[in-house]
């Protein structure tokens, strides 16, 4: 089963900027969990959460940027 999402702006994950926090950005539009992907960068912001970012940075000519999804994604992990 697929799920289409059509990502438009950057997601932000945590609160205020915290000296560990780190972005992840994703502008690849495949879900097979590897670097730039969305699936990978909330896995990624699991493994250490607390003030990091999701930026969606859509790359190429092909607009809309969107994301066809294998399975359903992991909850994001993290202080609000």
């Amino acid at each position: 089963m697929h799920s289409t999402i059509a990502l438009v702006a950057a997601l932000a994950l945590g609160g205020s900027s915290i000296a560990s926090a780190t972005t992840f950005v994703v502008n690849k539009t495949v879900d097979d969990g590897s670097a730039h992907t969305l699936r990978g960068a909330i896995e990624q912001n699991n493994l250490n959460p607390g003030g990091n970012r999701i930026e969606i940075l859509p790359t190429g000519p092909d607009l809309p940027f969107v994301i066809k999804l294998d399975s359903l994604l992991p909850p994001v992990i993290g202080p609000w």
